[in-house]
């Protein structure tokens, strides 16, 4: 369950031009509109973008407006809504559920599906640095890479037993499917049918229609992220990947750099932040795993530990 509103702490309130009645406050890496009267330093609940809040009391004030969307407010944009919080919980508790609160989904793009997603591989969908503080400081200095995060499709292509299977983030689509076609196109049916081993590789389908198609590409393409050894339960390195990738010429997604990694959260938003590997427009953000993995993980990491730092001018070019 990804945090999507928790217990944060006001780092720094700053003046907006012309407004009287409120200010520009800075929560753990994202900005938001509040009211005059907040201090730095009071505890907040903050509420992410891109989450649906119910239409209840404590709510009243969205007036039916139940999806949080980036907001330009007095030429300033707002990443998300502070509540007031007068709680004992420590920084970083999740208030999602008690809140009521959901992820908003997208919808996908229409595709026959025929099955639903294989339970035995794990689905992609990371969370965002400013909800994991104590895994970032428990794993601080930790040998990481990132990788340019694509705004596009989730897509996991599989084989096991001798099935071979193209999935969306949430079901497994028949041959007809243009994702399945692209998948084929590229040899990735191929690729992965001559293998003699079952496993998942995973990655983003972009391109025409998918997302806005950001990147602007002519035609839809798949570039991988993950390889998942369905025997084994487990991911591949860095190293084992890139080399059993490369052998076979599948495309990845593009490498930003190689750290140490750190808990401080203005840092990582400064790494996110860069124009795309394919244009002179703002990348999404990028996506941290360590070089080796760990993994064993509970809750809502998954069982390994992998996040996301968004770019803020990209959500605020896009108006997220």
């Amino acid at each position: 369950m990804r945090k999507l509103a928790s217990v944060q702490v006001i780092r720094d309130l700053l003046p907006i031009e012309n407004a009287d009645r409120i200010e520009l406050a800075h929560i753990e890496g994202f900005q938001c509109v509040v009211p005059k009267g907040y201090h730095v330093g009071d505890k907040v609940i903050y509420i992410e973008t891109d989450s649906i809040c119910p239409k209840n009391e404590t709510f009243a004030f969205l007036k039916g407006h139940s999806h949080i969307k980036l907001q330009k407010i007095r030429g300033v944009y707002s990443q998300g809504i502070a509540l007031e919080y007068h709680g004992d919980a420590p920084v970083g508790t999740d208030m999602t559920k008690e809140l009521g609160i959901v992820k908003y989904e997208p919808p996908e793009q229409p595709m026959d599906t025929i099955e639903a997603f294989p339970w035995y591989i794990p689905k992609t969908d990371e969370v965002r640095a400013q909800n994991i503080p104590e895994l970032l400081t428990k794993y601080k200095g930790v040998p990481c890479y990132a990788t340019e995060k694509l705004d596009g499709s989730s897509c996991t292509i599989y084989r096991n037993k001798g099935h071979i299977g193209v999935c969306t983030r949430k079901r497994e689509v028949d041959n007809t499917s243009l994702m399945f076609r692209t998948a084929e196109k590229q040899g990735l049916l191929d690729f992965i049918s001559n293998l003699d081993k079952d496993i998942a590789i995973q990655g983003e389908f972009v391109g025409p229609k998918q997302q806005g198609n950001h990147l602007h590409l002519p035609e839809h393409h798949i570039y991988v992220f993950s390889v998942y050894d369905i025997t084994k339960q487990g991911y591949f390195d860095q190293d084992t990947m890139g080399l059993f990738l490369n052998f076979h010429n599948v495309d990845t997604v593009p490498l930003v750099n190689e750290f140490a990694l750190t808990d401080n959260i203005d840092e990582l938003v400064k790494m996110a932040i860069g124009n795309s590997t394919f244009g002179n427009f703002p990348r999404e953000g990028i996506v941290i795993r360590p070089i080796e993995p760990i993994e064993g993980l509970q809750g809502f990491l998954g069982n390994r530990f992998s996040f996301k730092v968004i770019n803020p001018e990209y959500q605020m070019k896009k108006g997220e």
